[in-house]
């Protein structure tokens, strides 16, 4: 997917590397572990790099899309003229 293809996502892995720890709960690390395995990733850690690098691409774009632009109208405000705006449910 790389090419610069705007709904793709390129992972750049360069060197050198640092080693970084960080604990986990042990049922995670069952669960990532069998993800990895499942998907043929070589090890935990390769894993792990790749879901960072994924994540730290993803996240700048979620959190934009969620962002409301300060003219856009919100729910309560969606309605077509000369309906009426029906209450919330609870």
């Amino acid at each position: 997917m790389g090419g610069g293809d705007s709904k793709g996502f390129d992972i750049i892995v360069s060197s050198p590397k640092k080693v970084v720890s960080i604990k986990l709960e042990v049922e995670l690390i069952h669960e990532i572990d069998a993800v990895w395995q499942k998907l043929g990733y070589r090890s935990r850690s390769e894993f792990l790099r790749e879901a960072i690098l994924y994540f730290l691409q993803v996240a700048p774009r979620l959190k934009a899309s969620m962002e409301k632009p300060p003219d856009a109208p919100g729910p309560e405000e969606e309605v077509d003229e000369g309906e009426e705006a029906l209450p919330e449910e609870a």
